[in-house]
């Protein structure tokens, strides 16, 4: 079953002003990530801290937009978790999440987290430090960016193109919205993901199962 979304809510200058918000908040924790990056020193040290708090500035910003207008992101219920915990559900966010890899294995091939985490280690000479920044970098990464991208295109965006352009079109485009966030290096994989991942999402009642496969997938990535 997809997301039922009220179409009364989403006409006019209801979103224009739902997309102002977003997109002023998210200038804004970009603005305050270069002002830091361009701030600091060029150093390891720095560039490491950089990458921890990056997404808390970027994502955060978004997230308090979301929550504010909570009311007029459509019906399309954030924790549901009847879909995720039956046995077909399980299966579905297993194959999901299996095929997930294998197109990232295919399109950009494993990442190697191990040099990330030995340059951390070495960068910050301190085992207290070593922690406090990986609570921040895999809270970021495993907590924050599931919850928002996916409550924001697949929660969002997707539905209200679903309704009004029909299924395909709508899980394409947010597909292409939803790379467009990422880096250069990741849009391929991201195109991809997001077109699988938005097709999922439309056979769901609720954010949950998503945001899982989501938060799965960045563990799996940051453990290779």
């Amino acid at each position: 079953m997809g997301a039922q979304i009220d179409q009364e809510q989403w006409t006019g200058g209801r979103v224009v002003r739902f997309s102002i918000a977003v997109v002023v908040m998210q200038a804004l924790g970009v603005g305050i990530a270069i002002w830091l990056y361009t701030s600091l020193e060029s150093s390891v040290t720095s560039r490491v801290w950089v990458e921890a708090v990056v997404p808390w500035l970027s994502h955060a910003p978004i997230l308090v937009a979301l929550y504010v207008t909570r009311k007029r992101s459509g019906r399309m219920q954030l924790w549901d978790w009847a879909d995720l915990l039956s046995f077909k559900g399980l299966v579905a966010l297993a194959a999901v999440l299996g095929v997930s890899f294998v197109v990232t294995s295919v399109t950009t091939g494993a990442p190697n987290s191990e040099v990330l985490w030995r340059s951390v280690t070495q960068a910050l000479q301190s085992e207290g430090l070593v922690v406090v920044w990986s609570i921040l970098y895999t809270g970021g990464r495993l907590a924050l960016i599931p919850l928002v991208e996916e409550w924001l295109f697949r929660g969002v965006i997707q539905p209200v193109l679903v309704v009004k352009w029909g299924t395909v079109p709508g899980v394409v485009v947010t597909a292409v919205f939803f790379a467009g966030m990422h880096g250069s290096t990741l849009r391929g994989v991201m195109l991809v993901l997001g077109a699988i991942w938005g097709w999922f999402g439309t056979r769901n009642r609720s954010l949950a199962p998503l945001i899982m496969v989501h938060a799965l997938y960045n563990a799996g990535y940051l453990m290779l």
